[in-house]
């Protein structure tokens, strides 16, 4: 969509509804002069009135369609790109979502708060203008459940330990699948990942929900979000994508919940196998074209693996595994396993990730 019909672009205030929260230097509300905009989505999927109700007929239920949808304008700039906008602009950003979260998590017909980015048409995107949304639920997603559910077998089975913690502690530990890391954050490839260059961003410090964002965290996430998007931007020249959060549910004081950011690429379609079984069968490129450049000096082979996963909470997940293209089952309890170490093993070849160490390419 041009500018000049672009809702989202300054001085095209009158085209949304009344903003929510806006940062601005100056001007006056619903007015040009922001750098960050919050306003109620135009067409909404929920929205704030009357109670939530179930509704039984038979084996069916439902409930009434109670909550909110908002958008996030992330820049006032048309054209702009969370992997190119500087990081104090990427860090308003992630501190609107907090706000946000808070303001919508405040009502007792809310059970969950689900922030998502969709980048580009693949994606399910509607307008370029950079943006994000928040869509506060009347119900705790069955996603989130599963892995809650995963989360918490794993800690009664390990004595309390997280499952994520102990995901980052052997990941840091080999640094096989470490895309970037600073004080307070890691980004992974996850094992048996669903889609290619799919990328996790994890708190190094346990934390049960994105709500207890503090700022110097806010601070230290936006840099390795930008990196990451950044990276994808240069090398995967600018995909569409998805991210979203996943966090505790609302009012859940307590729990192993680990709070994650999921980055998903649209490189490929979900055809009938996946849609069928939920598998998700992921490949990756021997060489990734250009690569994804690396700040370690790791300059290694990125050989053709393929994997398949189911989701990973259920109780005995079964991954399966391709070994010298003879398919092998293994079995883990509620966690995520390593490759198998049968027969087979021994001879596989080698691994890695494609992020692998390159000249950095001018944007």
């Amino acid at each position: 969509m041009s500018k000049e019909r672009c809702p989202f672009c300054e001085g095209h205030e009158t085209m949304t509804p009344p903003e929510v929260l806006a940062y601005r230097d100056g001007g006056k509300p619903d007015g040009p002069g922001w750098s960050i905009r919050c306003v109620p989505n135009k067409f909404p999927a929920l929205e704030r009135v009357g109670e939530v109700r179930e509704h039984r007929d038979g084996p069916f239920v439902s409930v009434d369609g109670v909550g909110a949808h908002e958008i996030v304008v992330e820049s006032p700039d048309h054209d702009g790109h969370l992997a190119t906008l500087d990081d104090r602009q990427i860090e308003r950003v992630l501190r609107a979502y907090r706000e946000r979260y808070h303001d919508l998590a405040a009502d007792r017909r809310i059970k969950y708060v689900q922030i998502f980015k969709n980048h580009g048409e693949r994606a399910g995107a509607s307008y370029s203008h950079p943006h994000s949304q928040i869509i506060a639920i009347p119900i705790v997603p069955l996603r989130i459940l599963e892995e809650a559910e995963g989360m918490r077998a794993h800690a009664d089975q390990r004595e309390g330990e997280c499952l994520c913690c102990e995901i980052l502690r052997r990941e840091l530990g080999t640094g096989r699948r470490v895309v970037a890391e600073n004080g307070a954050f890691v980004a992974l490839e996850p094992f048996a990942g669903r889609f290619p260059f799919e990328t996790w961003l994890l708190p190094k410090v346990h934390a049960r929900a994105f709500e207890t964002l503090s700022d110097p965290d806010r601070g230290a996430l936006a840099p390795i979000l930008k990196d990451v998007l950044g990276r994808m931007y240069r090398m995967l020249d600018d995909p569409s994508f998805n991210y979203y959060i996943h966090t505790a549910p609302v009012r859940e004081p307590k729990g192993t919940f680990h709070w994650h950011l999921e980055i998903t690429p649209r490189l490929t379609e979900i055809a009938g196998f996946e849609r069928g079984t939920g598998l998700h069968q992921s490949g990756r490129a021997r060489r990734c074209g250009g690569h994804f450049e690396r700040r370690d000096p790791l300059d290694r082979p990125v050989h053709l693996t393929k994997s398949l996963n189911i989701p990973r909470a259920y109780p005995l997940t079964r991954w399966l595994t391709n070994r010298q293209s003879n398919w092998t089952w293994t079995r883990s309890s509620r966690r995520w396993p390593t490759r198998s170490g049968g027969p087979s093993s021994s001879s596989s070849r080698p691994v890695t990730q494609p992020w692998a160490s390159s000249p950095s390419r001018t944007m």
